[in-house]
Order: C-alpha cells, then sequence, then structure tokens
C-alpha cells in the first residue's frame, strides 16, 4: 500500500483491513503530521451501542483502549441516567 492509497472512503470505517495475513492500514489509522506515519501508541474508541437510534434505545457510550499488543481494556462505561 502507498500514501496514495490512504484516501476515507465511505465503504470503509475500520482503522486496519486485513489483507492476506496482514493488517492494512486506512485513511482512519494517520494522523495530520504526515500521510506515511501511524501513531505509535495505544488507540482510545468512544463507543455507542446503538449510535443510530435515540437515547431510549441503548444509546450507552464507554470508553476502551486497545493496546500496541492487540488487548482491549474497557475504561469507561457511562451507565443510563434515570
Amino acid at each position: 500500500m502507498t500514501t496514495s492509497d490512504l484516501t476515507l472512503r465511505s465503504d470503509i470505517s475500520a482503522l486496519f483491513i486485513p489483507e492476506g495475513e496482514c493488517l492494512v492500514p486506512t485513511a482512519f489509522a494517520v494522523g495530520p503530521w504526515r500521510p506515511d506515519a501511524l501513531h505509535g501508541g495505544a488507540v482510545y474508541v468512544l463507543e455507542y451501542t446503538n449510535a443510530n437510534g435515540g437515547p431510549d434505545e441503548g444509546w450507552l457510550p464507554r470508553v476502551r483502549k486497545l493496546g500496541r499488543d492487540g488487548q482491549v481494556t474497557t475504561l469507561a462505561t457511562i451507565p443510563r441516567q434515570r
């Protein structure tokens, strides 16, 4: 993959996509500092259980960390307010 391949596409929303036995970075994985450089640390993700639904449809945010070793750790889950 070359840096010219790293363009945002509406059909891909992942940081990396599998190609054979490798994971290849998408445009979402590169930083604004250089188009051919990746962040070397952990990735932090803000997730929603139902990002497309309303607040009564399971819209519970959580923060997770994807470590360099591939380990996923949930750092915070925001409970539903009653």
